[in-house]
């Protein structure tokens, strides 16, 4: 394993599936998952910051990035091993959360995709 990874997940790839990521402007990944932690990787230099902390640890949740400047997270496992029916607003630009809308159903290990359609 990659030695970016190793302050957190201890070289143990038992972790990788519990991760959420989403694709930031400037190709820089957003990662978190298992502990609350909110990272930003930068592939190209294999260096990472730390950008603060998630309202809860989660895993299996999910991230959209909506536009530049939010991402939303969607449900996911807390560490006492209930589902999550909320969700959260990241702001990229002050580095914060605010309660999203609650899901009618909790969610785990779901995803999503990105189609683009060009009309004419």
């Amino acid at each position: 394993m990659n030695d970016l990874w190793h302050p957190f997940f201890d070289n143990d790839l038992e972790f990788a599936d519990k991760l959420s990521s989403v694709i930031l402007p400037g190709n820089q990944l957003l990662v978190s998952g298992v502990t609350d932690l909110l990272l930003v990787i930068d592939p190209s230099s294999s260096s990472y910051n730390i950008l603060g902390n998630m309202p809860h640890p989660l895993t299996g949740h999910c991230q959209v990035l909506l536009d530049e400047d939010t991402v939303l997270i969607i449900g996911g496992l807390f560490k006492n091993h209930t589902l999550s029916s909320k969700s959260y607003f990241y702001d990229i630009p002050s580095n914060s959360f605010k309660n999203g809308p609650s899901l009618l159903v909790p969610r785990y290990l779901h995803r999503q995709s990105v189609i683009v359609l060009r009309l004419g």
